[in-house]
């Protein structure tokens, strides 16, 4: 994913910019971090080189990765940082904070993920177009496409402050107990999202 985001997506890019401006030359920086832990938080690390991941309540987010017989390889790609760096090549371009995908080999997730502050109400109409306006790009390279499309389970995920919590006390032992206890997702209806094979939730627990 990420050869073909210094490569394939740069192209996509050229050929939606502004005609006023000359090919996008430089070799983007694709910024990421694998994480394998049981139950972990993250939080928005956009414009920094620090880890994103925190423990389990002290995040914006957390993901219950896995269950007990199996962890995922989690990898996550700063998107909105490396859209960023384009500065007036993508000016105006949604984007949504962090790509995330299982890289251990079993092809089981690949998400799309939106943290955002505050009540979800005055987010939701923002948080659907940056959540889109990502797929769109990204499919725009068949070789981008044929890779999310190798993923079992293809989410777009938004985290707002009025999202469920589940209380982070023992959030790494007995994971079939802790899943019982989870609030369900709340559904997004966004047709150009799941029209590309996503589901659409808000929740700020992520069970995989």
């Amino acid at each position: 994913m990420e050869s073909l985001m210094k490569k394939d997506l740069v192209e996509v890019i050229n050929r939606q910019r502004s005609g006023t401006l000359a090919e996008y030359t430089a070799e983007p920086n694709v910024i990421t971090e694998d994480i394998e832990d049981k139950v972990f938080d993250i939080v928005d690390g956009k414009g920094t080189t620090v880890t994103i991941k925190r423990n389990a309540g002290e995040g914006t987010a957390t993901y219950f990765n896995g269950d007990e017989q199996h962890v995922y390889k989690l990898r996550f790609i700063r998107y909105e940082d490396y859209l960023n760096q384009f500065e007036k090549w993508t000016k105006g371009l949604g984007r949504a904070d962090y790509i995330v995908y299982d890289c251990s080999g079993s092809n089981a997730h690949f998400i799309i993920h939106e943290l955002s502050d505050g009540k979800v109400g005055s987010k939701l109409s923002k948080a659907r177009t940056q959540l889109f306006a990502t797929l769109h790009l990204l499919f725009d390279a068949p070789r981008i496409k044929a890779f999310i499309e190798s993923f079992s389970n293809k989410t777009c995920v938004l985290t707002a402050g009025s999202a469920p919590v589940c209380s982070p006390n023992g959030m790494a032992d007995g994971f079939n107990q802790i899943y019982n206890m989870l609030p369900d997702p709340i559904p997004i209806n966004a047709k150009l999202i799941t029209n590309r094979g996503f589901k659409a939730f808000e929740t700020r627990n992520i069970k995989l």
